[in-house]
């Protein structure tokens, strides 16, 4: 008896690499990376993360050094955590309509209700 794999489905996929994913990097509420290098690699040296009262803008490694140095948590407090966050979803983030395999192929979640091909991360 042949035994099948099932294919894993993710609620997201990378905005850079296009893997899918069940964890990662979301920035205003809007891109998604699967980790830091994605988007470093995405936003380079382009200088679009505010930072501070004042929101100066800096790149995304300059952001990474300055919240490896908030020991007071300034940043927190001052509502940085509101558009950048590292998280994880589950298949109810989607509201159930879709998902995404490794190579970030997307399925309608109705086309992958049979549980003995399809499994889907719930949380």
């Amino acid at each position: 008896m042949e035994t099948k794999r099932k294919l894993y489905l993710y609620p997201r996929k990378c905005d850079f690499c296009g893997k899918g994913m069940e964890k990662g990097i979301m920035i205003s509420q809007g891109e998604y990376y699967c980790d830091e290098k994605c988007c470093m690699d995405q936003h380079k040296d382009n200088k679009c993360f505010p930072i501070g009262e004042n929101d100066t803008l800096v790149t995304y490694k300059e952001f990474l050094q300055i919240l490896d140095t908030d020991i007071d948590d300034e940043l927190f407090n001052g509502g940085i955590y509101e558009w950048y966050s590292f998280t994880e979803w589950f298949i109810y983030d989607n509201d159930f309509e879709y998902g995404y395999d490794i190579f970030g192929n997307k399925y309608k979640a109705e086309d992958t209700l049979d549980e003995n091909i399809y499994e889907w991360k719930r949380g």
